[in-house]
Order: C-alpha cells, then sequence, then structure tokens
C-alpha cells in the first residue's frame, strides 16, 4: 500500500489512469480534481479517511469506475453528474445520507450503481428511467421507497 501522501506531481502525470489504495489515514482532499487522466478510482473499503466526497472530484471526466468504501460521509454531491464517462459507481458502507441525485439521470452509460448500506432516503426519481444501460441497482440497508422507474 501506500504510506503518506500521494505526491501532486502524479496528478499532472498524462499516463496515471488507475489509483486502487488504502490511503494512509485523513481526508480525501481537493486535490483529486487534479488527477483528470483517472480512468478508475478504487479507495478500499479497509480506508481511515473521514470527510465528504470533495466537489473536485466532479472534474475527472474521463473516470469510467468509481469506487469509494468506508468512512466517507454526507450527502451524494449532484456535481457528480459531470462524470459521464461513468459505468459503475459505487458508494458502499459509508455515512452517505440524503437523496440519490435525480441528476443521476444524465449519466446514461451507468451500467452499475451500487449504493449499499448507507443512509440513503426518499424515493427513486423518474429520472432514474433515462439510465437506459443499466444492469445493477444496488440500494440495500437504505430508506429508498418507490419502485425502480
Amino acid at each position: 500500500g501506500i504510506s503518506g501522501s500521494i505526491p501532486i506531481q502524479f496528478a499532472l502525470s498524462t499516463s496515471l489512469p488507475n489509483i486502487y489504495s488504502d490511503l494512509p489515514a485523513g481526508t480525501l482532499s481537493a486535490e483529486i480534481g487534479r488527477f483528470t487522466q483517472l480512468t478508475t478510482l478504487t479507495l478500499n473499503t479497509r480506508l481511515d479517511i473521514s470527510g465528504t466526497i470533495p466537489l473536485q472530484l466532479a472534474q475527472l471526466t474521463r473516470l469510467q469506475e468509481l469506487y469509494l468504501g468506508r468512512s466517507l460521509s454526507g450527502t451524494i454531491p449532484r456535481e457528480l453528474v459531470q462524470l459521464t464517462s461513468l459505468t459503475i459507481m459505487a458508494l458502499t458502507y459509508g455515512g452517505y445520507s440524503g437523496t440519490i441525485p435525480p441528476q443521476f439521470g444524465l449519466m446514461t452509460l451507468l451500467k452499475d450503481l451500487n449504493l449499499r448500506n448507507n443512509r440513503i432516503s426518499g424515493t427513486l426519481s423518474s429520472q432514474l428511467s433515462q439510465l437506459t444501460m443499466l444492469q445493477s441497482l444496488k440500494t440495500p440497508t437504505n430508506s429508498i421507497s418507490g419502485t425502480v422507474p
């Protein structure tokens, strides 16, 4: 695994397509938005990080797969809709709350949306019916009601 901080020089690399790591304790920094070449971001469930999803994550427009595990909390930023290349979004086993942003219906390449084991509530937006590529929607142990559009 990586110890210490990820050097910001990696963000300037044009050849760093993936980060898969158990990061050290701390928060997920706004600097993550500088890793614009990323296609996969996996922050393992053994993380000892805290805080919310930085809005700058939405700047990673090449991102195809996003896996954020334990320890993060707060609402799911609607700005993530800017990640139009995403095919997989897994925000699992965290403290995410609020609702699923209706704007997620604009993420038309999304095939797998996994939000299991959070504190998400509300109803599923009819805008999610625009996710014509969606093959899997996982929301167990949340307080979501309604039918899948």
